[in-house]
This record gives structure tokens, sequence and C-alpha cells, in this order.
């Protein structure tokens, strides 16, 4: 546990730390895993802050360390979630992103504080267009303003090749107590509705090997009122959905 690079990139599964400053030691540690609704042996999880003054960023990740997929191949990935706000803002952060290095922010899940604290706020998938696609809205849980309640999240989510350059995409969420709650139906297209991520079954034109990457962490919010996001568990697999952390995995 700590601040220590050690620590914080899980003895090197995680390829590095990033941050906007010099501050980084003080938004990035690992910790105990305090706090109800974590998994059996989860003893340790990434605490990220997002209010150090000056870091609007602060994140590990990990590059290439899955092959590229095929036509026809499977990429899924599971992150266990729990955000610990303090106070309220109106602005969302991306706190999960698929790639790396490449136009910011376009594959992401963003939420941030809002109303009810600690809850999480308005999450939602940004899914952006990419070389000539058609899509570029966001997909967001229950409209524009859907909140959930204050316990750890086990998110999933799942991409598809389809040829090359073209993927799709699916999620799942479950509570705390391992209920599945969300699916694709949940994410309105827009925050508008009617249409949903499951009805639209959106193609999305993604340059190959962009999703040789997985960045957590925190990237956008600055907020003056000091708040958490606590991580765990995150798994990527090429054959099945994650499911549930069990036995270190």
């Amino acid at each position: 546990m700590g601040f220590s690079d050690d620590a914080v990139l899980d003895g090197g599964k995680w390829d590095m730390r990033r941050s906007d400053s010099n501050k980084v030691d003080l938004s990035v540690e690992t910790t105990a895993s305090i706090g109800g609704g974590w998994p059996v042996g989860m003893e340790n999880v990434l605490k990220v802050r997002y209010a150090v003054q000056g870091v609007s960023s602060a994140q590990v990740q990990v590059d290439n360390q899955w092959a590229e997929l095929v036509s026809g191949g499977h990429l899924y990935g599971r992150a266990y979630i729990k955000t610990a706000w303090v106070g309220t803002a109106s602005k969302v952060g991306h706190f999960l992103q698929f790639v790396s290095g490449q136009p910011a922010f376009a594959f992401s899940l963003k939420f941030g504080p809002g109303p009810n604290p600690p809850r999480m706020y308005n999450p939602q998938w940004q899914l952006s267009k990419q070389s000539g696609g058609t899509e570029d809205k966001n997909y967001f849980l229950n409209g524009a303003s859907g909140e959930l309640t204050d316990e750890v999240w086990r998110v999933e989510w799942h991409w598809e090749r389809v040829s090359a350059g073209n993927y799709r995409f699916d999620t799942r969420w479950y509570d705390a107590a391992d209920v599945l709650q969300y699916t694709d139906t949940d994410f309105t297209y827009g925050g508008q509705g009617p249409e949903t991520l499951l009805s639209r079954d959106p193609l999305f034109i993604i340059p190959d090997g962009w999703l040789r990457h997985l960045v957590i962490g925190n990237t956008g919010p600055n907020w003056t009122d000091p708040g958490f996001v606590y991580w765990g568990g995150v798994c990527i697999r090429g054959d099945d959905w994650c499911g549930p952390y069990a036995g270190g995995v």
C-alpha cells in the first residue's frame, strides 16, 4: 500500500502512472478496501483523488498488453468502482479510457459528483466517431440525469471486432450484491432517448490497435471540493464476460 510506483502499479502489472503536474504522488495511492461491498479477497484498491490543486489528471495505464483483435474477436473488461465525493459539482470527468495517445477521450467512461454526494452522478459512455463514422454521441444511464446508489459497482464492457476498423460495444453494470442492474437498454443515445445503445446497436469505426490500451483514474475534473474514486479488480480477457472477482482474478 502507499504512493510508491510498486504499490500504485501493482508490482508492475500497470505500465505507468501519469499526471499533468508533479503532484501525482498526492493524488494516486493504493489503500485498504475499507467499507462494505468489495468482493471477498480484494484487500487493496487504487484510490484516486480528483481535487488536488493544479492537478486535472492522475491515472495509471497499461499499453499493448493484449493482442489486437481479429475479425470476429472479442475484448471483455471489468472494473469495480466506488465514489466518495464530498462536495457537489456539475462537471463530469473521464475516469476510464480505452485508448492512449489518440484523440482525447474518444472512448471513455464519464461521471462526476451531483446533487447527492457521495453518489455517482450522470454516468455515460462517450463513444465518438472516428475516420468517417456516423456515431458521435454519449450514451447516458437513464437519460442525462442518472444517479447511482452509494455502493461498489462492478462495471463490465465488451468490444467486438466485426471487421477491420469496425467495432460494436456492450456494457453491464452490477450492484454490490452482484445483481445485474443496467445493460445496453438503460443507456440512452444522447441522453434524450428513445433510442438506446441496444436499439441502435451502433457500429463504431476505430483504427485497429486503439483498443490495446486501458487508462483508469481521473482526467478532466479539477474541483475544489475533495473526493475520491476507488478502483479494484480490473480484468481483461478475450473469451467471455469477466464476471465477479474471485480467487484474486
